[in-house]
């Protein structure tokens, strides 16, 4: 018993630490306005991934999980939060999303964020 508790434990933090090791710090945006497109896709043709710009150069680009899974969504949220959280640390707060599926189960997931600096 005390094995197979050891290791279901050892396979959870195995899993979680690859959730985490998958969160990367995001840039200092100095513009006011910034807007982060989350696209998820079980198609292998259409990357996976999360961008995020100013408008005026500075950008973060990064790489997200293929959403064939109950598992890549949760990896996926946990870095998306991670981002969102990262913003507001930097003072932006959320003032728009929208997001959107077409074409049946093997189209895209594409998520709009829209963040601004109070003055």
């Amino acid at each position: 018993m005390k094995l197979i508790v050891s290791v279901a434990f050892l396979l959870f933090t195995v899993s979680s630490g690859a959730i985490y090791s998958q969160i990367e710090t995001i840039p200092q945006f100095q513009r006011s306005m910034v807007i982060l497109r989350t696209v998820e896709s079980s198609n292998l043709f259409v990357p996976s991934r999360l961008f995020i710009t100013d408008g005026y150069g500075v950008e973060h680009t990064q790489e997200l999980k293929y959403s064939a899974s109950g598992k890549s969504i949760t990896e996926n949220s946990v870095v998306i939060a991670n981002v969102i959280n990262q913003l507001m640390e930097q003072g932006f707060e959320l003032i728009s999303s929208n997001g959107a599926t077409q074409g049946g189960e093997s189209a895209p997931i594409i998520g709009n964020y829209i963040f601004r600096k109070p003055k």
